[in-house]
């Protein structure tokens, strides 16, 4: 059930209150003036409007912006614009209002209930908040209409693409089928004149907001133990041992005709894990010679991540998995994808201890950055599993023995960024 029944009333009640007072968000007018128009794919909350006379907003649960009839409504995320409309008389606008080019509006809508925060566009799109700021961050503005493919959206922000392609195959998850199907759904209700409503139930979550970025500076600072400060060395060797063996599989076997998608895809996740580790061991100034497992030290706090040097690490276990992993993934693409399986349920069965280590010590900003990596290496292996399953290993991630075979309780599916 989504959870935005009492916030789609307050906010319709604040906005007209806003714009009949005159608002930061729109032109004074009085609200005679306004017509209220709908968003629908299913209605889409967290777009960005603006119209020529100056109104402006961001769309609510229901889909709902305001207009002065006879003009045009502009919408976007962040940087990425997807065009604008004048509204049908009823007040709609979807994206066959923006884009003539079925090609175009099957792409727009295929992102747009790709990117729901609960992954069920039947009970309303709401755009993650994290997204939204994602895309602010670009550095260039992009127009819907000159991305021709999955590939031109992904490519726009790693956070854009974890969540549009959770399996990291290089393709926006919902397909050209599903998003039809969906929207003709959507638009059969309004033609019967079923205009969205605000009910239990209903369409839009209310959830704008949830989803957000991990920032490290919202935690207090912990008293940090000696196990803790290892447990930091660790992870920042065994995340960048995990991007390395992707990066360097990947090019092995594409230099010997095969493309992995996701041996290409999953170490733009795998490198924000690191910085994540840099971040707070930058926090805490950790100097090396304060943990004892580190050997021979390779990347100390001030390294920049591209400096680091692939397939070398500062602990010697590390260096000892790298090595046997390599051999394994160069036997063939199903042995690389194995390996991956292998990456992260070791990764996840060290976090497992080392947030646990965390939690007893009260250190909120660790336990935070450790949750992150863990939600990713879930993602990560069911990425894996499926890539397994797509080349006709019916067992997935299992073919590799049974202490790597998972289930969906073990290693919850759909955290990476929602």
């Amino acid at each position: 059930m989504k959870k935005y029944t009492i916030q789609g009333v307050l906010s319709l009640a604040a906005s007209a209150f806003l714009i009949g007072c005159g608002s930061d968000t729109g032109t004074i007018a009085t609200t005679t003036d306004l017509e209220t128009g709908y968003f629908i794919d299913a209605p889409v909350e967290g777009l960005s409007y603006q119209t020529a006379s100056g109104i402006s907003g961001v769309t609510d649960a229901l889909g709902r912006f305001q207009y002065k009839k006879g003009e045009k409504v502009d919408f976007s995320l962040g940087k990425l614009n997807f065009g604008e409309a004048e509204p049908t008389e009823e007040g709609l606008v979807s994206p066959r209002e923006l884009e003539e080019n079925e090609e175009l509006v099957l792409l727009m809508l295929r992102t747009l209930q790709a990117l729901d925060i609960d992954n069920n566009p039947s009970n309303g799109i709401t755009i993650p908040e994290s997204i939204i700021t994602a895309l602010e961050n670009i550095t260039t503005d992009v127009s819907m209409s000159d991305l021709l493919s999955d590939s031109d959206i992904l490519n726009l922000s790693i956070d854009l693409a974890e969540l549009l392609d959770e399996d990291y195959d290089g393709g926006i998850d919902v397909s050209d089928l599903q998003a039809i199907a969906h929207f003709e759904g959507s638009m059969a209700n309004w033609n019967l004149g079923q205009i969205p409503e605000v009910t239990a139930g209903g369409p839009g979550q209310g959830a704008h907001g949830k989803g957000g970025m991990f920032e490290l500076s919202q935690y207090p600072l912990s008293t940090l133990t000696p196990e803790i400060k290892e447990s930091l060395a660790y992870m920042g060797n065994e995340e960048r041992l995990a991007y390395d063996i992707y990066t360097v599989l990947y090019d092995y076997h594409s230099n010997t005709g095969t493309t992995i998608m996701q041996l290409a895809n999953i170490p733009k996740s795998e490198q924000k894990h690191v910085e994540i580790v840099q971040d707070v061991i930058q926090r805490y100034n950790l100097d090396i010679s304060e943990i004892s497992i580190v050997e021979n030290p390779v990347a100390d706090q001030d390294v920049l991540f591209g400096d680091m040097p692939t397939g070398v690490y500062d602990i010697p276990a590390i260096q000892e998995l790298y090595n046997i992993l390599y051999d394994k993934g160069i036997e063939s693409p199903q042995a690389a994808l194995e390996v991956g399986c292998m990456v992260e349920v070791v990764d996840i069965d060290d976090l497992d201890e080392f947030i646990h280590q965390a939690q007893e010590s009260n250190a909120t900003d660790i336990v935070a950055a450790f949750n992150v990596l863990r939600d990713g290496s879930y993602s990560h292996y069911w990425a894996f599993d499926k890539g397994l399953k797509n080349m006709g290993i019916t067992e997935g991630c299992a073919i590799v023995g049974e202490e790597w075979a998972k289930t969906p309780e073990e290693y919850p599916q759909n955290t990476q960024a929602r």
